[in-house]
């Protein structure tokens, strides 16, 4: 157990630049695309409050984001299309 408490902690303190360097490039924003907004995802996020965020559904999201496989299991620092409403 703590190692996995110190590795969620490591996560929390790890900016978006760092991580995306950790990781070979993995965490890259984006390219923009109309009629969305960017998301990028934090720490302990889960794609149905995202929704509720942006009033929108997690079908939706899904939808516009081909490599999301599985709603239930989408990764900090990843970024994500946002359907505006």
């Amino acid at each position: 157990m703590e190692i996995i408490e110190m590795n969620e902690s490591m996560l929390n303190e790890l900016t978006a630049e760092e991580m995306n360097e950790a990781s070979g490039g993995a965490y890259r924003p984006l390219p923009a695309k109309e009629g969305y907004f960017i998301y990028q995802i934090h720490y302990r996020d889960v794609l149905i409050r995202i929704a509720k965020q942006f009033n929108t559904t997690v079908k939706e999201i899904v939808k516009a984001n081909p490599k999301i496989k599985n709603a239930s299991l989408i990764h900090t620092g990843d970024y994500i299309y946002i359907p505006m409403k």
